[in-house]
């Protein structure tokens, strides 16, 4: 994974001189090395105004409108991917092309949103196509501790669907947590609040809260949580859910990040709003050089009626791991080489995954109960262009084990 604060190209107009220490050529144009190849958190690299632009996620550490009334921005993303999975004809999709849109309304307010074409769009020959607006929220920062903010947010609830664009991503495939638990790029009608504080030397301690629509009883041992997200117009009883993030980065000796999150829900679910739903989650990434760390792990616990049949879940959970070692060849680290750039770099990565849809039952699907091993190698023009290739295989409890192999292009505009 990346953030796109840091450049991604060096100018070439000065030449080049060789550095005191190892004789290399260096562009005395090119921007300052980062602390680590993958210099993405800036916690421990910058002072504290450095802090909140980073920890805040997808709605601060993007926008490039705050005390600015620089007018609109447009930018996006998009992803072609090969896929060639074991049980199915191989093929070619345009899975996303996003649009997102940042606005100043005044100096301290401001308007971001994202609107996605999945598969192609909506028309007739195109049978699984979506357009849909994933989030448009309007925050007002009052001050770095508390920017209340309203519209359809991003589910504050796990770490991924904060970070889910596609070039952040080391495999192409999403994890299950933000497949089937909380649906990557998922916002709500409703309103909230982000705000951070210091917390000892350059680091921070954020904080992402919203109250919004909630979910419905359609959880499923097919799909998770998908089919239980509820219509942006209605709910379906008078109690709304609410949602919080809670996220600590800390300046622990030795590491280049060490980030710890904690996210909680609840709800009361059913049409008759009489039975909760409580749902928590955990994710930490941790940087040590090359060297990166991160997961994620998802649960929600539903009150039933004793009589609910055994299909109705009454627990869904799904975790995931990677490692990842990011290096470049350094006889490669010429930037006026075509597809080499300052900050290219590869990526070695490594994914477990497993997931739970219904802890009544053993393998009442094919995802319900299932583990996948992954790995995965791709390639950075910059931190905004990403090539991948990564194989995975499913380790599934009642059908036939499955492999995957995919390959993907993903870039930022």
């Amino acid at each position: 994974m990346c953030i796109r604060d840091r450049p991604a190209t060096a100018p070439a107009a000065a030449p080049a001189t060789p550095t005191p220490s190892t004789g290399e050529a260096v562009d005395p144009g090119a921007p300052a090395a980062p602390l680590s190849l993958r210099a993405k958190h800036s916690v421990t690299q910058a002072d504290f105004d450095q802090t909140v632009r980073s920890v805040l996620g997808t709605t601060a550490a993007r926008r490039g409108y705050r005390g600015s009334l620089g007018g609109v921005q447009l930018g996006g993303y998009t992803t072609l991917e090969f896929v060639a999975n074991s049980e199915k004809d191989s093929y070619f999709d345009l899975h996303r092309f996003v649009l997102q849109v940042n606005a100043p309304i005044s100096e301290w307010i401001g308007l971001a949103g994202e609107i996605e074409w999945e598969h192609g769009g909506t028309a007739s020959y195109l049978d699984v196509g979506a357009v849909k607006i994933e989030y448009v929220d309007v925050l007002f920062q009052m001050c770095d501790a508390f920017n209340p903010k309203l519209g359809a947010l991003l589910i504050p609830f796990g770490r991924f669907n904060l970070f889910h664009d596609d070039p952040l991503n080391d495999f192409t495939m999403r994890p299950w947590t933000g497949r089937y638990m909380v649906p990557a790029g998922w916002g709500q009608p409703g309103v909230g609040a982000e705000g951070v504080f210091p917390v000892g030397c350059a680091g921070a301690l954020s904080y992402n809260v919203a109250v919004t629509n909630g979910f419905t009883d359609g959880f499923t041992t097919d799909s998770g949580a998908r089919g239980a997200r509820t219509t942006w117009k209605k709910d379906n009883n008078a109690s709304k859910q609410v949602w919080g993030r809670l996220n600590a980065v800390l300046n622990v000796p030795r590491t280049d990040n060490f980030e710890l999150g904690l996210s909680g829900t609840w709800s009361r679910y059913d049409d008759d709003d009489d039975h909760d739903l409580f749902g928590f989650g955990g994710d930490f990434n941790v940087l040590v050089g090359p060297f990166e760390l991160e997961g994620e792990y998802v649960q929600y616990d539903l009150d039933r009626d004793p009589t609910a049949p055994v299909e109705d879940p009454r627990r869904q959970s799904a975790l995931w791991l990677e490692a990842a070692y990011h290096f470049f060849p350094g006889g490669w680290n010429c930037p006026r080489k075509p597809f080499v750039t300052w900050t290219s770099h590869f990526t070695l990565a490594f994914r477990y995954q497993r997931m739970d849809l219904n802890h009544r039952m053993r393998g009442g699907s094919f995802i319900d109960d299932l583990q996948s091993f992954g790995a995965a190698l791709n390639y950075r023009i910059t931190e905004d262009t990403v090539f991948r290739v990564d194989w995975t295989y499913f380790d599934a409890v009642n059908e036939d084990d499955r492999t995957e192999f995919t390959a993907s292009f993903s870039t930022y505009f």
